[in-house]
């Protein structure tokens, strides 16, 4: 097997080393954590979900064509986060 092993060439060996999970995975289980925290984070959900809820998701026809009415949420939010700040009644 070693010989086998020898005979790749050093950019295959390379490639395959990357491949392989390293022994210690804190940093990326600390990365991912980071990642999900800063998604999960803020306001963004709750306006998403209030959102989605005043547009129909939980109804049967909502929950039929769920990615319509998510997109319509998201295209929503969007267009709100490009008009200026509208004042606190």
């Amino acid at each position: 097997m070693a010989k086998k092993i020898a005979a790749l060439s050093p950019e295959l060996i390379a490639a395959t080393k990357r491949l392989l999970p390293p022994a210690d995975l804190t940093d990326g289980l600390r990365a991912e954590n980071d990642v999900w925290a800063e998604l999960v984070g803020g306001d963004l959900p709750g306006r998403l979900m209030t959102g989605a809820l005043q547009n129909g998701a939980q109804t049967s026809a909502g929950e039929r064509d769920l990615e319509s009415v998510l997109r319509k949420v998201a295209g929503g939010l969007q267009s709100q986060s490009h008009q200026p700040a509208r004042p606190q009644i």
